[in-house]
C-alpha cells in the first residue's frame, strides 16, 4: 500500500518531517513531508488520532516540469484486524481535475492460494508460415 513511503525511509534516503497538523475535510491530519534521494517530494497526510494515511500527494519532475499527483483514500473498513481503504481516488495533472476511483469489493487477508495458479501455461509452437503467407509479406 502506498505507507511503503514511510517504511525505511532513512534506509531509502529520503528525509521525513512533520509540516503541520491541519484539518483535512473534518480531521485532524498530521501533514508530512517526504524528500527522497532523488530530490522528489511527497506529502503525506495521517489521520492524527488512528494514525491512518488519508492521502498522499507526489510532486514528481519530469522534463523540467512539476508533475502533481494525488492520492484519496477512504471508505476504510476492518479485515480480520486491519484496515484497508475500500475506495481510492487518484488525480493527476494541472490542477489535478483528472482522475479516477476505484471501488474495492473485497479484500482478503493471506488467502490459501493453489501453487497451480502460479503454473506457467503451456505454450502451444506457432503454425509454420504457408507459401501464400510468405508471398504477401514479401510484396509489402
Amino acid at each position: 500500500m502506498l505507507q511503503v513511503i514511510l517504511f525505511n525511509y532513512k534506509e531509502k534516503g529520503s528525509t521525513v518531517e512533520l509540516v503541520d497538523k491541519e484539518d483535512m475535510e473534518g480531521t485532524e491530519v498530521y501533514k508530512l513531508k517526504i524528500t527522497k534521494k532523488s530530490g522528489d517530494v511527497s506529502y503525506v497526510f495521517l489521520d492524527a488520532s488512528s494514525y491512518i494515511m488519508l492521502k498522499q500527494t507526489n510532486v514528481i519532475k519530469m522534463a523540467d516540469k512539476e508533475v502533481r499527483t494525488t492520492t484519496i483514500m477512504s471508505n476504510f473498513q476492518d479485515v480480520e484486524g486491519y484496515k484497508f481503504p475500500f475506495t481510492i481516488e487518484v488525480r493527476g495533472g494541472d490542477g489535478e481535475e483528472q482522475g479516477q476511483a476505484m471501488a474495492i469489493e473485497k479484500v482478503l487477508v493471506n488467502p490459501v492460494i493453489a501453487d497451480s495458479e502460479y503454473a506457467m501455461p503451456e505454450v502451444k509452437p506457432a503454425a509454420p508460415a504457408t507459401q501464400e503467407h510468405l508471398r504477401k509479406n514479401k510484396k509489402s
